[in-house]
């Protein structure tokens, strides 16, 4: 009958409600475990772009500099340390390549060095390096992002159990971006770590993408992941406290400077934060 009168059915891709039977609470039933989650956070002892990348900078806001890399120590000091309550559920690992010099230190606890370049442009195999190493400790989910990206870990958790995926993130072009990051389910993290090995493309989320629908595995929408677009930095006016909203689960790019800042003022706010008002958590399958 609805059908008749114009109105279509959406596939949401993932678990709208769910009946408990009579008489039960879900105040008093037992939640299933959490999956084992690993994030990656591929990084680097310092920054060597070459390219495109270092493309003029008329600003000097530091978008794609040379030199030492002080973004890994603004994620352990700050949402790193969020992890801690989910235990051994929820793994963060900071992944580096060998300079060509060689490894100047032994790996801390929180760092996994893989044998590949440490350069930029080794990004795609540092990636399928970090999708080999979920498979092999039997990771149920990989959520990937950058070292100047922000994020929410409890609503980052949350997403992951309210949905049913195996390639999500902010999809753009059928590309999911790996700046705020992505998620690829244990089945999608096998594909990328046996049949990527050999990237043709330079930018890790276009090979990613690539790699995931040669396999037919296509992306969703997860429109909480936020890039900066053309400005590239989310707060792209130093760190402005309105921009942040009840949706928001991950930020990029947000440098040492604000994420430092974002991070006080989350610890500092609360329940009281957001301050802006989009509360739209739900994704959407990309049809582009």
């Amino acid at each position: 009958m609805l059908l008749d009168q114009g109105y279509r059915i959406a596939d949401l891709n993932r678990p709208i409600a769910s009946h408990i039977g009579g008489g039960r609470s879900r105040a008093i039933e037992t939640l299933p475990p959490l999956p084992k989650i690993l994030i990656a956070v591929p990084t680097c002892f310092s920054f060597e772009y070459d390219r495109w990348e270092m493309k003029s900078d008329p600003d000097k806001t530091g978008f794609h500099q040379n030199g030492p890399n002080e973004q890994t120590q603004a994620v352990r000091e700050t949402w790193a340390k969020d992890i801690a309550p989910f235990g051994q559920h929820v793994t963060l690992k900071f992944f580096y390549g060998k300079p060509a010099s060689g490894y100047p230190r032994q790996p801390l606890a929180d760092e996994v060095f893989l044998d590949v370049p440490d350069g930029y442009g080794a990004l795609p195999l540092k990636t399928v390096g970090v999708c080999q190493y979920a498979v092999e400790n039997d990771f149920q989910y990989v959520y990937k992002c950058d070292t100047d990206t922000a994020v929410y870990i409890d609503r980052l958790i949350l997403e992951i159990l309210e949905n049913r995926f195996d390639y999500a993130g902010y999809v753009h072009a059928n590309v999911c971006s790996g700046g705020p990051g992505y998620l690829l389910s244990r089945h999608a993290a096998k594909i990328v770590a046996t049949q990527g090995r050999n990237p043709d493309h330079w930018a890790e989320d276009v090979w990613v993408a690539k790699v995931l629908g040669n396999a037919n595995v296509r992306p969703l929408m997860l429109p909480c992941h936020r890039p900066g677009f053309s400005a590239h930095f989310f707060f792209n006016e130093g760190f402005t406290p309105v921009k942040l909203t009840e949706g928001i689960v991950s930020m990029h790019a947000v440098f040492p400077t604000e994420m430092r800042q974002w991070y006080e003022f989350k610890e500092r706010n609360g329940r009281r934060e957001p301050v802006g008002q989009d509360k739209d958590t739900s994704p959407v399958q990309s049809t582009d």
